[in-house]
């Protein structure tokens, strides 16, 4: 489970249920005010946003990718000054928007360092682009809003392609160790973060 903490200086934390009733605090989003969770898979792999301290009117949302103990920036694309991520699956896809530029709030997905918009990924409308993007599944298929509702689904992928990038090789094997069973070890913790009760 994530949730977002409603407290001044907010941070994302996880929480795991169970027995011990586990939750575990993430840090701040590095550079930003606060930070808020946004979505997580089977394996504690968090996306996050965070606000950054400064901008007008508003300052900007910035993305992280959160995995074995460390924020990765999702960055953004030239021209934007802001990312907001939306939804991860469970291969670490993220899809989200960028903001600050035209056209503002425009849909993007997001793999290993490299972020890409919708819009250049499959063949849309001219008058029809994707304006918004709501969710990925474990199988990349990713659903966005123009004026219509439409998914996106990647082609070429074949069984061993675990990652869902058209590609197999050294990242599928990875993500196959990734979700191989993570265990929680009885004398530490999996994730890098101090727990809190």
């Amino acid at each position: 489970w994530y949730v977002e903490s409603s407290v001044v200086d907010a941070k994302p934390f996880l929480w795991f249920g169970g027995e011990d009733d586990e939750v575990f605090s993430l840090p701040t989003p590095p550079g930003c005010v606060y930070g808020v969770g946004i979505d997580v898979d089977s394996i504690g792999r968090v996306v996050a946003e965070g606000r950054l301290p400064t901008g007008k009117p508003s300052p900007p949302f910035a993305g992280f990718h959160w995995s074995g103990g460390k924020y990765t920036p999702l960055g953004t694309l030239p021209g934007y000054t802001g990312t907001r991520p939306w939804a991860m699956n469970s291969v670490g896809q993220v899809v989200g928007t960028v903001q600050g530029g035209l056209p503002d709030n425009m849909p993007v997905f997001w793999q290993r360092g490299e972020m890409r918009p919708l819009r250049t990924m499959a063949e849309f409308p001219i008058n029809d682009p994707p304006s918004t993007v709501s969710g990925i599944d474990d199988n990349g298929v990713i659903m966005v809003r123009g004026v219509k509702l439409r998914l996106m689904r990647p082609v070429g992928v074949v069984p061993a392609d675990v990652d869902i990038d058209c590609r197999v090789g050294v990242h599928d094997l990875e993500e196959i160790f990734a979700s191989w069973g993570a265990t929680w070890p009885k004398d530490g913790n999996p994730l890098g973060v101090r727990g809190i009760r």
